[in-house]
Order: structure tokens, then sequence, then C-alpha cells
């Protein structure tokens, strides 16, 4: 039986897709972010068609639910097939034709047009800045085109130039902002990517030299192991000078050395016997 996960646990399951939490900083970044839009967004989104329906704006209710369907259909599928990087780019487009469908469609009074302040966030987070930022500004000058096509077109939603100018500034900032977040990050993700590159050097040097001492260790006892040493007393004939081993039987020196150690035994005639002329 399997053991019931505690409330955290569950919680980073749901957000991480079930990734482990050693699995690449970066996907899983990517991963929960994803989810945390789709989760929350279609929550909300969910609540927003509820109260469209209600009012009677059936373009924006049947809009959100719409929206909230995909957002529960990219979560499901991100689960599945863990290709966070598909289901971004989805994201990121399904996000800003939502934005720009309710701009265009809102009512300027209740200022639907604040969802477009979220493109640059989604955008940059998801996407990264080599092609998030081409994204944000593409966005901003989709606006900047409605809202100079708004006035002309009697079914879009009108808003007032002050408007028009506080939202583009309001956009703007959000995105300067988020840019400088996201180079931030960025530049902390590599320095700790080449410092986990170090560490790992590291401990592959020392498992190395662990490996070598290891190796030196077994080559030094098994030199050990071969070496035979004499110790304790050893008794000798005083007269014929052989030697007695443990088992009592009395052998010549040359033949106790031989059989008890690793020596060879080369006989000769030392200088004192041999002015004495010995045989």
């Amino acid at each position: 039986m399997n053991k019931a996960q505690s409330p955290p646990s569950l919680f980073w399951n749901l957000l991480a897709s079930g990734l482990a939490k050693s699995s690449d900083i970066e996907v899983v970044r990517k991963v929960i972010l994803v989810n945390s839009t789709t989760v929350f967004g279609g929550f909300f989104l969910a609540l927003f068609a509820i109260m469209n329906f209600s009012r009677g704006n059936i373009i924006l209710g049947t809009a959100d639910a719409a929206i909230c369907g995909v957002a529960v259909l990219l979560f499901i599928y991100l689960r599945l097939t863990r290709n966070v990087r598909l289901i971004s780019i989805c994201l990121i487009f399904v996000a800003g034709s939502f934005f720009l469908f309710i701009l265009a469609t809102g009512q300027a009074a209740r200022v639907t047009f604040s969802w477009s302040f979220a493109f640059p966030v989604i955008a940059l987070f998801l996407a990264g800045l080599s092609r998030g930022l081409p994204l944000t500004v593409g966005y901003m000058g989709v606006m900047l085109l409605y809202f100079s096509v708004e006035p002309h077109v009697a079914a879009f939603t009108h808003y007032a130039p002050s408007v028009k100018v506080r939202v583009m500034a309001a956009y703007i900032l959000i995105s300067v902002f988020v840019v400088i977040m996201e180079v931030s990050r960025k530049r902390l993700y590599v320095r700790l990517a080449a410092k986990r590159k170090e560490l790992k050097q590291q401990v592959k040097s020392l498992e190395q030299g662990n490996l070598e001492q290891e190796r030196l260790i077994g080559e030094l006892q098994k030199n050990l192991s071969e070496v035979k040493t004499l110790q304790g007393f050893l008794p000798i004939c005083s007269y014929c000078k052989k030697i007695r081993d443990d088992a009592g039987y009395w052998s010549q020196l040359e033949h106790y050395l031989d059989n008890h150690t690793d020596a060879s035994v080369e006989m000769g005639i030392c200088p004192e016997c041999a002015v004495k002329g010995a045989p």
C-alpha cells in the first residue's frame, strides 16, 4: 500500500507535474509557472464565466469558459507528456489572444485592459529573454495598433486617450521590471550552473583520489602479505650453528632461511676465513 502524501508533497506534485525535487531547476521553474498559470488562471476564469453569464454577457462568458477549458487541457497534457516547451508556446499564444480579445470586447469602465499587463510576465518567464522580449514588444505593437484603430470601429471597446497613455506606460514599466528580473535570474542561474559543475568536478576528483588510494592500499597489503619475517628467539647450536625449527628438527642455517624467508642464500668465503685457508 502506498504511503499517503503530506499536503506539501501533494501541492508540489500538483504544481511540478510529478517531477522530482532533484530535477533540473530550470525545467521545474517553467513547469511550476505553467501549472500555476493554468490552475489559478483557470479557477478565476471559471468564476468570471459564471459572473458574465449571470449578467447576460454571453460573449465574454463564452470566452472565459473556453479559455478555462483550454487551461485544463494544457494542465493535463503537461502532466502526461511533460513537454514544457510546447505547452509554454501554446500558453503564450492563448493568453495573448485572450487578452487582446477582452481588450477589444470588454467594458472600458471595468478595466478589462488590465489583463494585458500579465502578458510580459508570461512571455518573458516562459520563453526567456531572447524569445519573450520580441513577443512582449510585438504585443505592445498590437495594442498600439488597436488603440489607433478602435475610435473608427463601432464594434470595438473605446478608451479615452488618457487611459491609453496610462495603459501603455504601465505596460512598458511592467515589461522593463520583468526584463530586469529575468536578466538577474538568468545570471544567477548561470552562476549556480557553473558552481554545480565545479562541485561535480571536485567530487569526481575526490572519487578518483579515493580509488587511487584504495589501489595503493591494496598493493601495500598485497606486498605486506608476501613479506616473511623472523620474529622471536631462534635456537641455534653453539657448535654447528644449526637452527631448530618449531617441529624440533635441526636444519642448516641456509636451509632455514630459505624455508622461512624470501631471501636467497649464496655461499662464499669471508676475507678472514680466506686468510686462514678455510677449505
